[in-house]
C-alpha cells in the first residue's frame, strides 16, 4: 500500500470508563470485555462468547452506552484452543 493509502486508514476505537478495583479508568470497549473473559474461556469460540455475553450484561444494566456496543464475531477457525495455564476447578 502506497503512503496515500496508508493516511487514509484509521483504527478508532470505542472507549468508556469502567469500573476497575473501584475506580473508573478508560478503556477500549473491546479491549476492557476481551481481557475481563480471557481467563475461563477454552476456544476462541468460547472467548468471543463469554466477551459477548459480558457485554448484554452491562448493556442491560445500564452500564455501556448504546453508542459502544459492539458484538464480536470470530474470523477463521474458531475452536482452536486457547493456551496457557488455566485455574483448576
Amino acid at each position: 500500500m502506497d503512503d496515500e493509502g496508508r493516511s487514509r486508514l484509521a483504527c478508532k476505537a470505542k472507549n468508556s470508563a469502567f469500573d476497575v478495583d473501584g475506580r473508573k479508568v478508560d478503556r477500549g470497549v473491546v479491549s476492557y470485555y476481551a481481557a475481563s473473559t480471557l481467563t475461563e474461556a477454552e476456544t476462541v469460540s468460547d472467548w468471543a462468547a463469554r466477551i459477548n455475553a459480558a457485554i448484554r450484561r452491562d448493556r442491560k444494566a445500564d452500564k455501556l452506552p448504546a453508542s459502544l456496543w459492539v458484538q464480536v464475531r470470530v474470523a477463521g477457525n474458531a475452536a482452536i484452543d486457547l493456551l496457557g495455564e488455566r485455574p483448576r476447578r
